[in-house]
């Protein structure tokens, strides 16, 4: 994220990219913690609508 889009989790409250994307639950939906773990983008959430 950062080299791509010089986003810098540090600078963020959250501290964790995890932590992001939990308090965002309607851009997002994360899977259980865990090495399968996945993270689905809604781009639902992202719609601007009409």
């Amino acid at each position: 994220m950062r080299q791509r889009h010089g986003a810098q989790i540090s600078s963020r409250p959250e501290k964790t990219w995890r932590g992001y994307l939990a308090r965002r639950p309607h851009l997002f939906q994360l899977d259980p913690k865990g090495p399968e773990a996945m993270v689905r983008f809604l781009p639902e959430g992202f719609d601007s609508g009409p």
